[in-house]
């Protein structure tokens, strides 16, 4: 059936409204939806942008808080201390001891490690160092081989008394001397640690006799306290807590001279006064005290 003109124009009108229709379709695909699109994109983006931005500040004002809490809590302590020093202050309290809690704490760590330091020689010679004073025999004395064989024997020891006591308060006759027995013992208990045992003795080359009827000692003549040449170099101190042992390298010294004094051997012509450069030839004893007393020799 053939279309008529009219008819044919309406569809080519038709055909015309649906190309204007997609182009004006397209168009606003291309323009207008697009940038409803990036309008869309960056009020989302900057929301969410917003949302951290408000969590990241709503965090530091969390932190914030934390901190000034803390804050706050170490002022109050620090004011209840500060009232605590005050009332004590007020009531004359021992704030001293209050203060000093750490220090003395330290002090007490430093001590306890100074204390584990063995003492030097030096420190015990300072300590002990006098308590061989005076246990000494003179050069001639009838028992200074008995001391250096270690051979502590009673007459030994009433010699080395008999160096302590004043001869100011023994009674004197013409040719002799009477030494009251008490006068020996005091001094005899003061210097050892054992029962005094009155015996006949002999010092500085005189015999020294026992009477028992008499309870003296009696001598045939009149002498001098004697005085010794024995030089001797403290090299070491062992404190036992119930004994000190004290080694000593003794030597005899007579015009310059250093003898052995045991057997009298000399050692060198001229002395230089430093006896431990001679110890390998010279004599060491170990005197050996309880409670400041000499309990024997070693």
């Amino acid at each position: 059936m053939a279309r008529t003109k009219k008819e044919t124009t309406e569809k080519v009108e038709v055909k015309d409204d649906k190309k204007e229709l997609k182009k004006e379709l397209l168009d606003y695909i291309n323009k207008d939806l697009k940038k409803d699109l990036d309008i869309y994109i960056e009020s989302e983006v900057k929301k969410e942008f917003a949302d951290i931005l408000e969590k990241r500040h709503k965090k530091e004002i969390r932190s914030k808080v934390r901190k000034i809490v803390f804050r706050d809590i170490i002022i109050v302590l620090l004011l209840v201390v500060i009232g605590y020093l005050c009332f004590a202050i007020y009531e004359d309290k021992d704030i001293k001891g209050f203060l000093n809690i750490k220090n003395n704490d330290q002090t007490e760590k430093k001590k306890e490690k100074v204390e584990d330091l063995p003492p030097t020689l030096d420190e015990l010679k300072d300590k002990y160092g006098s308590y061989i004073d005076n246990y000494f025999l003179p050069e001639n004395s009838t028992y200074l081989e008995d001391l250096y064989n270690k051979n502590y024997n009673e007459q030994l020891k009433l010699s080395l008394v008999m160096n302590n006591i004043d001869f100011s308060d023994f009674d004197t006759e013409d040719d002799y001397y009477v030494i009251d027995e008490e006068l020996l013992e005091k001094k005899y208990k003061e210097m050892f640690n054992e029962e005094f045992k009155p015996i006949s003795f002999e010092y500085n080359g005189n015999k020294i006799r026992y009477f028992n009827r008499l309870s003296s000692f009696v001598t045939d003549s009149i002498f001098d306290k004697a005085s010794s040449n024995i030089v001797r170099e403290i090299i070491d101190i062992k404190d036992n807590k119930d004994t000190i042992s004290i080694t000593t390298v003794e030597g005899l010294v007579l015009d310059n001279v250093l003898y052995n004094p045991k057997t009298k051997e000399v050692i060198t012509e001229e002395y230089n006064g430093n006896i431990l450069d001679y110890q390998d030839s010279l004599e060491t004893v170990t005197y050996v005290f309880k409670n400041n007393k000499l309990l024997r020799v070693e």
